[in-house]
């Protein structure tokens, strides 16, 4: 039987293996994703390790290495195509990743760029300046797009005004989302104009909210 297109791709430009550990209601889980030439992002395999943590077990390299080297294996049983594998910065699956090189020749481990930008902006973002960025962001969406009832009101009113009656809010900083600091600093760059329509309107200055006596 001659080779498949896919086969010829993998040949051609190799395969990427892929995983980051995830905490979803209390599970510990690892997502397995292939990736080639054509088939950027492919999810093989989402890992339970509760069993084998309930059991006294902890997910250090060698069990990682033992859960993703079978998925790998049954698309490449003569080790010739896995180029590469990525993961984070973490240390268990980046010795992971030593561990199946050693399986697989052909293998480099590389860490995800997207962690390593998210650790580089959360450095700057300890910096003065960002820092009183990243307050005032807070501050903003506290007002505007959390609790307190008549400014979120008078502020979704104009946001869809200015985003053709999409409402685009603030967003939400959390601990598990990269780059976060980053992300609502430009959003907020996006909800200037209705921001600044907002404190203008003759509801919110009769108003006299906590952000009008602020500014005044």
């Amino acid at each position: 039987m001659p080779p498949s297109r896919k086969d010829i791709d993998a040949e051609l430009f190799g395969l990427t293996a892929m995983g980051d550990g995830a905490t979803i209601c209390k599970y510990p889980l690892t997502n397995v994703l292939f990736a080639g030439g054509y088939e950027h992002q492919a999810l093989i395999d989402v890992i339970d390790s509760s069993d084998h943590m309930a059991a006294g077990g902890v997910k250090d390299a060698r069990y990682i290495a033992s859960k993703i080297m079978p998925l790998m294996e049954n698309i490449d049983p003569k080790k010739e195509l896995f180029d590469m594998v990525v993961f984070n910065g973490a240390a268990n699956v980046q010795k992971a990743g030593r561990v199946i090189a050693v399986r697989f020749p052909k293998v480099i481990v590389c860490k995800g760029t997207e962690q390593i930008g998210s650790l580089f902006l959360t450095k700057a973002f300890k910096e003065a300046p960002l820092e009183l960025l990243k307050t005032w962001t807070s501050i903003l969406r506290n007002i505007f797009g959390s609790t307190r009832h008549a400014e979120h009101a008078m502020f979704r009113q104009c946001a869809k005004e200015h985003t053709k009656g999409v409402l685009v809010s603030f967003t939400r900083v959390a601990g598990t989302r990269m780059c976060g600091h980053l992300i609502a600093a430009l959003r907020l760059l996006r909800l200037k104009p209705a921001l600044l329509a907002c404190v203008h309107t003759p509801e919110f200055l009769r108003a006299k909210s906590i952000i009008w006596l602020w500014l005044h």
